[in-house]
């Protein structure tokens, strides 16, 4: 059992969400990983850079009793990973790790618009859990609430366009 696990289980967390994992697996389109003790890790890969260095990658830890509840993994994107468990209301999670905003605006553009859809087509009755490293600063002014930055930047904009 590996640290994550142990510090998931010790604080009793049955679903960790997980934004840029580095690691690389070829012509896999979800791994599943055996974690011990019934814990399991859902990853979509990472991709390779232009130096042969893997960036991004997303995943959710599940506990045993997570795992015995899932409905369904779904991997939208190498950056937006999906998954639903058995409930009433049965509740969806989403793992996601947006582009900076140093990335081409069409990055940017292409994981908010596939994100805004991945969310609208969750049936309205689920509850909706979305986890993710956003990239994105949002002001005060534009959110009407408490944010630590001063100034919305690109990201943001487009994290505020889809609510």
């Amino acid at each position: 059992m590996g640290e994550l696990t142990a510090l998931a289980e010790e604080k009793r967390v049955d679903i960790l969400c997980i934004q840029i994992h580095h690691i690389y697996h070829e012509n896999v389109h979800i791994e599943m990983k055996d974690m011990g003790k019934g814990w399991v890790l859902a990853m979509s890969s990472g991709t390779k850079n232009t130096v042969n260095s893997t960036v991004g990658g997303v995943g959710i830890l599940m506990s045993p009793f997570a795992y015995k509840s899932l409905e369904y993994l779904k991997k939208a994107s190498p950056r937006i990973l999906l998954v639903k468990f058995s409930g009433n209301p049965p509740p969806t999670v989403i793992t996601c790790y947006s582009p900076t905003n140093c990335s081409p605006d069409n990055e940017a553009v292409n994981f908010y618009s596939l994100l805004s859809d991945v969310i609208k087509k969750i049936p309205q009755h689920n509850i909706k859990i979305i986890c993710g490293n956003m990239n994105a600063q949002v002001s005060s002014i534009d959110s009407k609430g408490f944010t630590f930055g001063n100034r919305t930047n690109r990201n943001g904009q487009y994290l505020l366009n889809m609510t």
